[in-house]
């Protein structure tokens, strides 16, 4: 009875610790450090531990089954060696090795898997209850808020994994394991965790009108990407960098050594290894030793996943913000498109061919796909709302008190020529506002940002292509290069479609707008590619290069095909400019105009100053 009283007295004071530091984290552990579920959460943990080595210890060699995976075998003959009793002898470190594996597998899913899960689920009954603009509304800054959700909500797992390590400390020590290899994998464990977590917690956010959908929606993405992480062949692309977001490669390269002559992989098969070590970064190999993996792997999570907390935490503090700024989306973009292209450079050419030349798209085509797909996202990522747009442009057709006195007949008649000198500077200076409004306002439209984006995307492949060519390898130029323009061309004017859906009086616009993009990007070519319009010859097929892929036979067009493409693409950006442009005019005059025959009366309405107000 005294002992329960103790431990009472300690958790009480322990919580009263926390509570004073984090609130959040306080009211999170109090609804789920709960004896009882304290109490199952070691129960099944205790269970899962031994149906993992139950699973392994039924299949050792007997007298009546002396199969040869686990027991010691005669060199030279694939016979079990008896001991005294005539038994099989038990090569123990691939029986221990069999059980770190599984028991590795279980934390890495039930650590990443779970905690996403719970994560997103929490948001989102947050989300519905209504309580999670209370927690907004808090005198509490929102980093506590999402630390105590970070840590709180998943408290039980945190539990039932830490149970795990004895089994998985002592199976890998017994297998041969060197505890420095098992320290690395907890860290970047840990790190890989943190950036899952704060990436289900943003998308969460962004997601929060589907109604809890977005917690099946985020597990599975989450799901996904392990198993592509895990299962990924090695093809000497950018879809590489998944394999850096399962931590269970640090633990793959390890061979364990039995008690006699053989040895063994625990995770997998030693040829299987062997494009894994074949992994490279720029020419530079990333994968043949555990040391260089760990430490790029170990960069890649903790750079995304405080990313994904920047992100996170703005979009916490103030929901009517985009889910990016512009000014991270440029870092952003240069991240990506640096880490993507140096996976498409992985294999140094080992001596120069003249014979034989290849076209950009054969070397750079999935970092093509890669920043298509990140440029497809980036057209909603930057997308403000439509009020915050709204007030924007309204915003933007105001003027100071005394501009506005002068403009409706209230200044003298010998101070107009100054007022016209002061108009012609405030103009040039609006006009230099203007520009980096577009650039770095998230208020403003996006689509002078994400032409931005797309010049970096661009600015990072011309490198690319330098420093590919200068290792001996031939590219044929030419009018490949093209290809890559009409790509942005086309991105660039779906995004300005995007804006101007936004800018429409539609409930469900953005899954219009999204239906829209789609229809482009994906319907338009497979409408093509179903017409089998690219085996023919004439003039027709030209129309892949009015699509996101025109590198499909931009080798084979003809410069008249290429000329009118390009006018094509010109005419449509400047037409959907001018109307973006004229569209954002009216909403931002509308209210204005309205403002001001309100305040001034009707007898204004035709007076040619209150025009040039207006203007």
């Amino acid at each position: 009875m005294t002992f329960f009283k103790l431990t009472r007295q300690l958790s009480e004071t322990a919580f009263d610790q926390v509570g004073q530091l984090n609130p959040q984290l306080l009211r999170e552990w109090q609804g789920r450090l709960k004896w009882r579920n304290l109490i199952l959460t070691g129960l099944l943990s205790v269970v899962a531990q031994g149906v993992l080595m139950l699973k392994t210890l039924v299949q050792l060699p007997t007298h009546e089954n002396s199969g040869d995976s686990y027991c010691i075998l005669l060199k030279g003959i694939s016979r079990c060696r008896l001991g005294q009793w005539d038994e099989p002898l038990i090569n123990w470190p691939f029986v221990w090795a069999d059980i770190f594996r599984d028991a590795s597998f279980v934390m890495v899913w039930v650590l990443i898997f779970g905690g996403v899960y719970l994560l997103a689920a929490d948001l989102s009954k947050e989300s519905r209850r209504g309580t999670l603009n209370f927690l907004r509304m808090s005198p509490l800054p929102g980093r506590k808020i999402l630390i105590g959700k970070l840590w709180g909500v998943p408290a039980l797992l945190y539990v039932g994994v830490g149970s795990m390590l004895p089994l998985h400390i002592g199976t890998g020590m017994l297998a041969g394991y060197p505890a420095g290899r098992l320290g690395l994998f907890y860290i970047l464990l840990g790190a890989i965790a943190f950036c899952y977590y704060g990436a289900a917690l943003w998308f969460a956010l962004l997601a929060e009108k589907l109604q809890g959908f977005q917690t099946w929606v985020i597990s599975g993405l989450s799901a996904g990407l392990l198993v592509l992480g895990w299962e990924f062949e090695h093809y000497k692309f950018s879809g590489d960098w998944f394999r850096f977001f399962n931590p269970l490669h640090i633990l793959s390269d390890w061979e364990v050594k039995g008690l006699d002559y053989r040895t063994t992989w625990a995770f997998n098969q030693g040829e299987h290894l062997r494009g894994f070590r074949d992994l490279a970064w720029f020419f530079q190999p990333v994968g043949d030793h555990a040391n260089v993996f760990w430490a790029f792997a170990l960069a890649n999570a903790i750079g995304l996943g405080l990313w994904f907390w920047m992100v996170l935490e703005r979009k916490f503090q103030t929901p009517i913000k985009t889910a990016i700024s512009k000014r991270q989306s440029y870092g952003l973009t240069l991240f990506f498109s640096t880490l993507v292209i140096g996976f498409d450079m992985q294999f140094l050419p080992k001596s120069p061919d003249i014979h034989f030349s290849r076209s950009l798209m054969d070397i750079f085509w999935s970092y093509g796909i890669a920043m298509m797909i990140w440029h497809a996202a980036l057209m909603f990522l930057l997308l403000p709302a439509r009020q915050t747009l709204l007030d924007w442009t309204r915003y933007r057709h105001q003027q100071p008190r005394e501009s506005l006195r002068a403009s409706i007949g209230y200044e003298p008649e010998d101070r107009l020529e100054d007022r016209e000198t002061a108009h012609k500077s405030a103009h040039k200076s609006t006009g230099n506002s203007l520009i980096l409004d577009l650039l770095l306002n998230d208020n403003s439209p996006s689509t002078v940002a994400y032409f931005v984006n797309l010049a970096i995307t661009g600015g990072v492949l011309l490198p690319g292509i330098c420093l590919y060519r200068s290792v001996g390898r031939n590219i044929a130029l030419g009018i490949d290069l093209w290809g890559w323009v009409l790509c942005a061309f086309f991105l660039l004017a779906c995004a300005l479609i995007v804006q101007l859906i936004s800018l429409a009086n539609l409930v469900h616009w953005r899954w219009i707008a999204l239906g829209a993009i789609t229809a482009a990007i994906v319907g338009w070519p497979t409408i093509l590619a179903m017409l089998m319009i690219e085996n023919g010859s004439g003039f027709l097929r030209h129309l892949w290069l009015i699509t996101a892929f025109p590198f499909y036979i931009v080798d084979d067009a003809s410069y008249l095909g290429l000329g009118c493409a390009i006018a094509l693409h010109l005419t449509l950006l400047t037409t959907l400019s001018l109307l973006l442009t004229r569209r954002c005019q009216i909403l931002g005059r509308s209210e204005w105009k309205a403002l001001v025959e309100s305040t001034h009366g009707p007898e204004r309405r035709e007076s040619p100053t209150r025009k040039s107000l207006t203007a």
